[in-house]
């Protein structure tokens, strides 16, 4: 898959579809990439639905690289690395979705590159870094667990605390898959972790979600302790025109099988109507 130079960074990124199909650019969460279960289910179910993927890994994970001497790295510069993957996948514009962490990527690309963005799809994030928090509690936590290089069943199980709801845990066979899950090739190192959490503790654009021109939904979780439901209802607040939905689950409530088919209708729908009421040429 491609690789690209940009600055002191090595941009990796994939592209499924045909060359010809509506273009969506995504942006992956923290310590998420490309590659990932979330990734794959959305690339797949996207293209299959006649859209043009491309998925970039940020800066700090994946198999993107960054040689940085220190320097910090935002995510305006991480939606540059973005718009210069999509410059190389030939392009123009793209609906942009961005999961968690790559919310405030999605979101800054759309203010710094507003004219190539067809659409933003914000999915349980937020406008700001929230520090000194729970949730920045807990990113440090898991972080610290493997840095003593606790065993990585017990890190999932620990995962599984956070990130999803009680009726999750109903489900033995999908708690089995999630604390046995195979270890992450392109795991997030102490370095990845670093450079994404300096990124995120850095970021406010609370001041210019008004500029904010395209149609945009806004998507979250009631039951979300890493990312609080209020974080979208601000989004929503301050995007002119934005529309929020949430669902039952817990930040990463998408991955239920249960709410994974509605979650893929209402963003399938939602580009629908953005296509049919803004017809490219």
């Amino acid at each position: 898959m491609p690789t690209l130079r940009r600055e002191a960074a090595e941009i990796y990124y994939v592209v499924e579809g045909a060359d010809d199909a509506v273009p969506v650019a995504i942006a992956p969460g923290m310590g998420a990439h490309s590659g990932d279960i979330l990734s794959s289910l959305l690339s797949g179910m996207l293209t299959r639905a006649g859209f043009r993927v491309l998925i970039v890994d940020n800066q700090g994970s994946g198999r993107t690289v960054s040689h940085r001497d220190g320097t910090l790295i935002t995510f305006a510069d991480m939606a540059a690395d973005l718009a210069a993957a999509m410059d190389d996948a030939g392009m123009p514009d793209a609906h942009i979705i961005g999961i968690s962490m790559g919310g405030a990527v999605a979101t800054s690309f759309v203010l710094d590159f507003p004219q190539r963005a067809r659409s933003l799809i914000s999915i349980v994030s937020l406008a700001y870094g929230d520090y000194p928090s729970r949730a920045g509690f807990i990113v440090e936590t898991m972080r610290l667990l493997r840095d003593h290089n606790v065993p990585l069943n017990l890190i999932n199980r620990v995962g599984l605390l956070y990130l999803v709801d009680e009726p999750t845990f109903r489900d033995l066979d999908a708690v089995d898959q999630w604390v046995n899950a195979p270890p992450d090739p392109f795991a997030q190192t102490r370095e990845g972790w670093e450079i994404q959490s300096e990124a995120m503790q850095a970021y406010d654009v609370r001041s210019r979600l008004g500029e904010i021109r395209a149609p945009t939904l806004i998507m979250g979780s009631p039951d979300d302790i890493i990312v609080p439901l209020v974080h979208q209802q601000e989004l929503a607040a301050a995007i002119p025109g934005a529309a929020l939905k949430a669902y039952p689950g817990g930040h990463l409530f998408m991955l239920n099988p249960q709410r994974l088919p509605s979650f893929m209708d209402d963003i399938i729908t939602f580009l629908n109507s953005v296509e049919a009421a803004n017809p490219q040429a």
